[in-house]
């Protein structure tokens, strides 16, 4: 049912604006989902990608479908103070502790975009390629639409003229989280919402009387609220776009209530975490910057693979299953004489004992038993999953030498070269 993710993959440091690109984020959202939306920072996240991927690779999975871009600049604004907003000053500003609310985006989208696309240039593509990929990574941005956060500012209206419940529990988590409240204190939080002309709310509480004074309550209810509008914004982007979207851990109890079901069937930080349980219990590698480049031909074949939807389909039910049930999965026995079966060996072996002949001095008979169909196909079949975890997942991974560009190849957990 939930076959898209939207996600980001990176982080800016807001103090000194560098951003950290997790590129292997994205192949593992790519293989647990049949499409990804791309969360973009104005593509400052496409170096980084060009890097891993290659000038040809990126423009293949651009092509292939399985990756779109959302690149804009829409967000929910407090404008109860702002006075260089002629409309604000005109109605007149806000003191503390009272609020308003309003979409804030680009004027000129052209414009906006054409400055994000700069950042293709900081590559060490050739001019043309530049062109090209630029053009490319054009066509998958989504159009431009302010509906998610316009969908998201009137939900929070609505949430502060009915003092609803998650209101209230948005910014009792938010003292705790990000302003080290004691939890027994933001307990005793109450509020009381007033509307107090057309858009424009108070909002009481008794921090005050908690020690806090106005302009850190002011801070506190400020950032709370807004927090509860950019849940409210993504919730209308997962409807849009019919896509599910990553949270932390500390949203989960304000999603539940406002979408109304149960996490654990949308939730995919549980997917994205059992996949690294699976991959630590198979000691596989994992995508590092500095050395590895992505086959992106054969990790598009995966991603259309019977292993890779097999794949997909265990990882939820492992999740009371232990680290030795796991590991017994992806490195047993049984599953590698299955896969041993359908290979080129293994058929010589069948057709060989089905002549009669013998291998290595063995007699015919021997053979025709060890390869018997009967007990390797039905005794030992293949895994689906143990061919994806200990075959195709390492292949994409190709290591660079650092003194130029020849390429090794990475070798998979059961020692065979992949």
């Amino acid at each position: 049912m939930f076959n898209r993710l939207i996600a980001s993959c990176s982080k800016q440091d807001s103090q000194s604006g560098s951003m950290e690109v997790d590129v292997g984020s994205l192949i593992r959202a790519l293989i647990l989902f049949d499409e990804v939306i791309l969360q973009s920072n104005r593509l400052k996240e496409f170096p980084s990608f060009i890097s891993a991927f290659g000038y040809d690779g990126l423009h293949a999975l651009l092509e292939s479908g399985k990756l779109t871009i959302l690149c804009q600049a829409n967000t929910l604004g407090q404008t109860g103070q702002l006075n260089v907003l002629a409309e604000r000053v005109k109605k007149g500003l806000l003191p503390l502790n009272s609020f308003s609310f309003s979409v804030i985006s680009v004027s000129d989208h052209e414009t906006y975009y054409r400055q994000a696309l700069q950042e293709l240039h900081k590559s060490d593509l050739s001019l043309k390629q530049t062109i090209r990929l630029k053009r490319a990574v054009f066509e998958k941005i989504l159009p431009w639409s302010l509906d998610d956060v316009q969908v998201g500012v009137q939900q929070l209206l609505d949430d502060l003229r009915a003092q609803s419940r998650i209101l209230k529990s948005a910014v009792s988590s938010c003292l705790r989280d990000d302003f080290a409240v004691p939890k027994d204190l933001a307990a005793q939080l109450t509020l009381q919402v007033e509307e107090v002309s057309q858009g424009d709310f108070r909002v009481d509480t008794n921090l005050r009387t908690l020690g806090y004074a106005d302009a850190a309550e002011h801070m506190m209810l400020e950032r709370s609220i807004l927090k509860l509008g950019g849940l409210n914004q993504r919730v209308a982007q997962m409807k849009i776009h019919k896509a599910i979207s990553g949270f932390e851990d500390r949203d989960c109890p304000l999603f539940e209530d406002r979408l109304g079901f149960l996490l654990e069937g949308i939730d995919p930080n549980i997917q994205f975490e059992t996949f690294h349980r699976v991959i630590d219990i198979a000691a596989l590698p994992d995508y590092i910057p500095s050395v590895d480049r992505i086959d992106v031909p054969k990790l598009l074949g995966i991603l259309d693979s019977e292993e890779c939807r097999s794949f997909r389909a265990w990882l939820p039910q492992i999740s009371k299953t232990s680290d030795s049930e796991v590991a017994d999965i992806v490195r047993s026995l049984r599953a590698k004489l299955g896969s041993y079966a359908g290979s080129k060996s293994g058929k010589t072996l069948r057709l060989l004992a089905s002549l009669g002949i013998g291998v290595f001095g063995l007699a015919p008979a021997f053979v025709e038993g060890a390869v018997d169909s009967f007990v390797v196909d039905r005794l030992f079949p293949t895994s689906g999953v143990w061919a994806f975890v200990n075959k195709m997942y390492p292949s994409i991974f190709v290591q660079s030498d650092p003194k130029g560009d020849n390429l090794s190849i990475v070798q998979s957990s059961d020692g065979s070269k992949a």
